[in-house]
């Protein structure tokens, strides 16, 4: 399997679940990404691939954001793990553990949607937007970008929530 095309598929899950984790959030609010979402593969299509065989994000309200924490299996049995917290305020924030990109932003036009910019050694690699269902069960998540091997990725992640 390309290495390149494996890493932009952890990417793309990364993308998803960091977006989710966006929102600008405080312990006391309802925002309406945070809590615990699942990857419905069947739902989701990756261009180029490959698929991923699992994934939950897990997020929660702190001070000042949000913290996010995703938690992938790829379809060959690999397991990807990274977190990120921050604000949805345009600041760039630092990624730990994702193989694709070390930084992300993230503004939030409407309390539906989220827009995050990945980027790797400051430069922009990725875009997401991620707009929830209008009965708050699912979200989407559509990437875009350039993976590490140079090639071009457009991955429409469907996330449904499991638990608020």
């Amino acid at each position: 399997m390309n290495r390149g095309v494996v890493r932009a598929a952890i990417a793309i899950i990364g993308v998803a679940g960091l977006v989710a984790g966006t929102a600008v959030a405080s312990p006391k609010s309802k925002d309406v990404f945070v809590g615990t979402w699942t990857l419905n593969v069947a739902k989701s299509k990756f261009d180029p691939g490959p698929a991923f065989g699992s994934g939950k994000v897990t997020g929660e309200a702190v001070k000042g954001g949000a913290k996010y924490t995703v938690d992938a299996t790829m379809a060959d049995g690999r397991a990807v793990h990274f977190s990120y917290a921050g604000a949805a305020d345009g600041s760039e924030m630092a990624v730990t553990g994702a193989p694709n990109f070390d930084s992300v932003s993230v503004i939030r036009p409407d309390r539906k949607t989220l827009i995050r910019t990945e980027r790797r050694g400051g430069k922009i690699i990725g875009n997401t937007i991620a707009t929830l269902a209008a009965d708050g069960k699912s979200f989407t998540a559509e990437s875009r970008g350039t993976n590490p091997a140079g090639q071009k990725y457009h991955n429409i992640t469907v996330w449904e929530r499991t638990k608020h």
